[in-house]
């Protein structure tokens, strides 16, 4: 029913705020109850070792929370465990740029969000996405 719905919002070329409001909490929904399932009947989601991974990352949040502990901290927290990074960009912005670093990133994604909003013609132009998408730009610096 859910994808009729979307399918109604996708062909009727009415897209005002509301109805983008509607089909994004529609579709948050639905990825938060598909997620929610999903952890609820496999095992697969029950890894010690990110558990581990995420203790670690909480350990070193608490060492420097303001500003964090570097930017290569996690991947030097996390190399004898044998992960590059903590699977998490929030929690590593955490570990390696603190709160400032975090909240920097926040207001980034937030205007970008409403640069798109009040600036609707430059919707094509995937660069910022391709960013965001790519988690590879964080982890192997182009800089």
């Amino acid at each position: 029913m859910s994808l009729s719905f979307f399918f109604w919002l996708y062909i009727s070329k009415d897209w005002n705020f509301r109805n983008k409001a509607i089909a994004v909490i529609g579709i948050v929904f639905l990825g938060i109850s598909s997620v929610a399932f999903l952890v609820k009947k496999t095992s697969y989601f029950s890894d010690p070792s990110r558990a581990y991974m995420y203790q670690k990352g909480f350990e070193k949040i608490k060492e420097n929370p303001i500003f964090g502990n570097g930017t290569t901290t996690q991947a030097l927290l996390l190399r004898d465990i044998g992960h590059p990074h903590l699977h998490n960009d929030f929690l590593a912005t955490l570990v390696d740029l603190g709160i400032i670093g975090l909240f920097i990133l926040l207001v980034w994604l937030f205007l970008h969000i409403l640069h798109r909003n009040i600036y609707p013609k430059h919707q094509n132009d995937i660069h910022y996405l391709r960013i965001l998408a790519n988690n590879e730009y964080r982890y192997h610096p182009i800089f």
